[in-house]
């Protein structure tokens, strides 16, 4: 029993999908597809000293995002780079939708959409696929 479900309902449960998705092949490349832009913020800027390399940010400026494979609290972990040095990472959710696309060679590209210094440094950025 999976999810609940009997060997026989699983069966019946997978022929009425079929009748109501006849290529499922589509289906799945449609689901796969991933928004063409995403907004977050960048999170995680104000410790081990990220917001001072992350002061001259500004809008329009791009971040490079690299994998943090070695990240103990979240393995889908997304760093967010500005001239080399890390500023943070990518929120968990975003990260989540992110990660496997990274570790299989897909190029993102991680625009600044704005910044703002006020009560703290909060960096909006807008993510899209490079390639």
């Amino acid at each position: 029993m999976r999810f609940g479900a009997t060997a026989n309902e699983a069966r019946t449960l997978t022929r009425r999908a079929r009748v109501l998705v006849p290529r499922g092949s589509e289906l799945i490349f449609a689901i796969r597809r991933r928004p063409t832009r995403i907004g977050t913020q960048v999170v995680g800027l104000r410790y081990e000293g990220r917001e001072q390399r992350a002061l001259g940010v500004q809008p329009g400026a791009i971040l490079e995002l690299r994998r943090d494979f070695g990240n103990f609290y979240d393995p889908n972990a997304i760093a967010a780079m500005y001239h080399g040095n890390q500023i943070g990472f990518l929120g968990r959710a975003v990260a989540r939708l992110i990660a496997p696309e990274l570790d299989a060679g897909f190029g993102f590209e991680a625009l600044v959409s704005g910044v703002s210094r006020e009560p703290y440094l909060s960096i909006r950025i807008e993510i899209s696929s490079g390639r």
